[in-house]
Order: structure tokens, then C-alpha cells, then sequence
């Protein structure tokens, strides 16, 4: 039986005492699939197992001019600052990383900006083979959505943070539908 994989990310960004959210579904990419295998079958501390494809870190990437190919928008990828699970109607793991207009490349997003934006969820890249590397980039899944742009990004100056949080839920698709 497939157990499904549920994954949503929720942005937060607090403009004073205003906080501005917005939620949104990610697919599980290559590595991520990988290190559910991985855990399952107890290959966990081989040098390229499962700890070394644990989430690590958050990207925010633009589209290019070609429409194809993705680059970072971050001067590096932002650290997780929590890591926690919890029981809410079923095991979720909670990743959270906070990103300030410091950690924009070129400064602040203008909200007139016309390339699509995505988040990455990433492991440390230095931990992967050369094939997982290459298959990857380092991403674990990624969240493409239509309110996650440049109307939120350009929210996102000084005195203020994005708060960005990463929900993953392994879902048994019986227990949903009651089968």
C-alpha cells in the first residue's frame, strides 16, 4: 500500500504588528522520496544516507528569462532555526527559517517584478554523492504557488522578516476516505 505525502508551507511576514500569511502545497522531490526510503529501510547513517539528506536549510528562487531554469534570489541559503514534530491529526514535521531583507541578493523584491518565485526546502549539498547532487541540487521539495510571488516578497524590508514554515505529513489515504 502507498502511503501519500502531504506537504504545505505557510509564509509569514510580520510588518510591525501586522502579520501577513499565506499557505501553500509542495512536491516531494527526488532526495526527499529517497530519504523516506532510506529511514524505512534503516539505511540511515551510511555516509549517504538518510542523515545526509535531512532538511537543512530554505531557498527562494526566480524564474529565468527562458521560463526553464531557476536561480537563487538569497545570498545563501537561510538555516532551519526549528525543527520539531508533533501529533495534529496525524505526525507532522514543522521546519521553520526566518529571512530578512538582509538575505535578499539584490535588496528589496519589487512587487512589479514579472519572474515566478518558488521556495526550495534543501539538505546540505556538500553531504550528497555526486549522482544524488547532480539528480537534485540539493532540493527536497519545492512550493510553487500563485500567492507566493512578488507582492509577498516585496513585503519582505527592512524592519521586517519573513517567517517561513515548512509542515510534512505522510498521509494514509484509508484512514482520510474512511476505507
Amino acid at each position: 500500500m502507498a502511503v501519500p505525502y502531504e506537504g504545505k508551507v505557510t509564509v509569514k511576514i510580520r510588518i510591525k504588528d501586522k502579520i501577513v500569511s499565506i499557505s501553500g502545497h509542495n512536491n516531494a522531490e527526488y532526495l526527499l522520496k529517497k530519504l523516506f526510503a532510506q529511514i524505512m529501510t534503516g539505511n540511515i547513517s551510511t555516509r549517504y544516507g538518510a542523515t545526509s539528506k535531512l532538511p537543512q536549510f530554505l531557498n527562494i528562487s526566480a524564474s529565468s528569462d527562458d521560463g526553464v531554469t531557476w536561480k537563487s534570489i538569497l545570498t545563501a541559503p537561510v538555516p532551519l532555526t526549528s525543527k520539531e514534530y508533533m501529533y495534529e491529526d496525524g505526525w507532522i514535521a514543522k521546519l521553520s527559517a526566518v529571512v530578512n531583507v538582509g538575505n535578499i541578493a539584490d535588496g528589496n523584491i519589487q512587487s512589479s517584478d514579472n519572474r515566478d518565485f518558488r521556495l526550495e526546502l534543501m539538505t546540505d549539498k556538500n553531504m550528497l554523492s555526486a549522482v544524488e547532487l547532480s539528480n537534485s541540487g540539493g532540493i527536497l521539495a519545492i512550493m510553487n504557488s500563485e500567492d507566493f510571488g512578488p507582492a509577498v516578497l516585496s513585503r519582505i524590508v527592512p524592519g521586517t522578516s519573513g517567517v517561513f514554515e515548512w509542515q510534512v505529513k505522510l498521509v494514509d489515504i484509508n484512514e482520510q476516505t474512511g476505507a
